[in-house]
């Protein structure tokens, strides 16, 4: 089962890794030519607007839409299923028209909205900016339609060239045109990303049959099903962009940048978080719904209990690297250019104070996919709300004592609590996570950490203080890869076998059969 999982988890996360490698390597391209500048915080600012919308679109269509269209296409003819996909795609067009109009009216609102220190940002800036991008957000709606309708087919491949998409046309913008456009390269290039793979799903359905035609019957009885079903789902989206809005609004209190700083901290945290605890969450949820339908709870918890060994043995280590080398991670990925040597100093504490909490993040990704796995909607709702309260409380206390670095730490402190009561919840909806089973376990990789924390502190004062450059790059390289095969050969000497059950799946994933 443990080797099933994690050979599938690789299979997922190689793919993942090049659908954001794309966008990672235009966030460098960002903070090397913008570094961390009004202008980038203002286009982080304003594109929580078409994530947004994104993200609500996503949950009605990856969840509701998906189910209930499932179940339509297997119980109904087929010119049933045109009907029901004509009358859900009018729906869509005319809402996200309308919701693209007020945008295009309320943006001088909005962008008031936005900052606290109003005298500190250009609202003109923000204004355009805002204009500029609710174009990409009519353009997620409908790629959130046309995403839903793919999966129901399982083709996954255009999908996947969404982020592929946006961080190519803002890597040619930036090289090319920011001389020409300024900072507002970045959404005009985004919105061209999100045309171009709007294009591609669109063309993928009609290569695949599928055929969208205005109805008369839009908000009909599907329409409005649909959208019941996801009303639980819309609210845990809702709180999620929340929290990213509320951390944003409260980093344009201080000085132009720090919002960009937060960004670019929580860029490279996220990165390994969405590669293991995202692909894990992906692998997990299809069989622990199979599982939970046919009432097999004690393979429910075993499949939860190697995903949770997984996350940790996994995790922990890179969460150790992230720490002790957040300076030296940000000068490499981050450095010159407009990026200054202050620059990367703020980001760097930002970085190793997401760098502690990347475990919980992981695991709560996992978490969260195990209620909808339980179809427990509403206690997910529930955790997003203390969640999100918990975050919002926390930042407000601690950025008084610890500026940008108190929201970082909130938010790690909200993922600890969100993790505590999601477990909680399992606890009380019949799935018992045997802590008693993994606390040895668990108890052995803590030490093996103190003892890796050890060495990667004498290292970096032995070889780090002074490199630079290349220099800088091949020796955080080679620090790390000691680091880790001295974790290894600690962990299988205690008797850890998660270690080499992943080495021997990785082997056997590169053998001829696989290919």
């Amino acid at each position: 089962m443990r080797n099933s999982i994690t050979k599938s988890t690789i299979t997922v996360t190689i793919l993942s890794v090049l659908s954001y490698l794309f966008g990672f390597l235009a966030q460098i391209l960002t903070a090397h030519y913008f570094g961390t500048s009004e202008g980038v915080d203002t286009f982080v600012l304003t594109s929580v607007i078409p994530f947004f919308i994104y993200g609500m679109t996503m949950a009605i269509f990856m969840n509701a839409f998906l189910y209930i269209y499932t179940e339509h296409k297997n119980k109904h003819k087929e010119e049933d299923n045109k009907k029901i996909i004509s009358a859900v795609f009018t729906t869509l067009l005319i809402t996200l028209i309308v919701i693209t109009i007020i945008i295009l009216l309320a943006a001088p609102i909005i962008a008031k909205l936005l900052v606290l220190n109003k005298q500190q940002y250009d609202l003109k800036i923000i204004t355009r900016m805002i204009r500029i991008l609710a174009i990409g957000a009519f353009l997620f709606g409908m790629i959130s339609f046309s995403t839903g309708l793919l999966y129901t087919e399982k083709k996954f491949f255009s999908p996947m060239l969404l982020r592929i998409c946006i961080g190519t046309t803002t890597i040619i913008g930036i090289l090319l045109a920011r001389d020409i456009l300024g900072i507002y390269v970045l959404p005009i290039a985004f919105v061209g990303g999100l045309f171009i793979a709007t294009i591609v799903q669109y063309a993928d359905l009609l290569y695949f049959g599928f055929r969208m035609h205005l109805s008369k019957e839009m908000f009909n009885s599907e329409c409005r099903h649909i959208l019941l079903l996801s009303i639980p789902i819309l609210g845990s989206s809702f709180l999620y962009y929340l929290i990213q809005y509320i951390m944003n609004i409260l980093a344009t209190s201080f000085d132009p940048g720090s919002v960009a700083s937060l960004h670019y901290a929580y860029v490279i945290s996220s990165f390994p978080v969405i590669l293991i605890g995202g692909s894990f969450a992906t692998i997990l949820l299809p069989s622990m719904t199979d599982y939970f339908v046919k009432q097999e709870i004690e393979q429910f918890e075993k499949f939860l209990e190697t995903a949770t060994l997984y996350i940790i043995y996994i995790m922990l280590p890179l969460s150790v690297v992230v720490v002790f080398f957040g300076q030296e991670i940000t000068t490499i990925i981050y450095g010159g250019g407009m990026f200054t040597n202050d620059a990367s100093i703020t980001v760097a504490g930002i970085l190793s104070i997401y760098g502690s909490g990347l475990v919980f993040s992981a695991l709560q990704q996992v978490f969260m996919n195990t209620l909808y796995a339980m179809k427990k909607m509403k206690e997910h709702f529930f955790i997003m709300i203390i969640y999100t309260a918990t975050i919002f409380l926390l930042s407000t206390l601690f950025i008084k004592f610890l500026g940008l670095r108190g929201l970082a730490l909130a938010y790690v402190f909200g993922t600890v609590i969100a993790v505590g009561v999601t477990l909680y919840v399992l606890f009380k909806n019949g799935i018992n996570i045997k802590i008693n089973y993994m606390a040895p376990y668990i108890t052995k990789i803590f030490c093996v950490m103190i003892l890796l924390s050890i060495i990667f502190y004498e290292l970096k004062t032995l070889f780090l203080q002074n490199l630079t450059g290349i220099y800088l790059f091949c020796g955080l390289v080679g620090t790390i890869v000691l680091g880790f095969l001295l974790y290894y050969m600690t962990t299988s000497f205690l008797g850890i076998k998660e270690g080499k059950a992943i080495l021997n799946i990785i082997k056997q994933y590169f053998t001829k059969e696989n290919f």
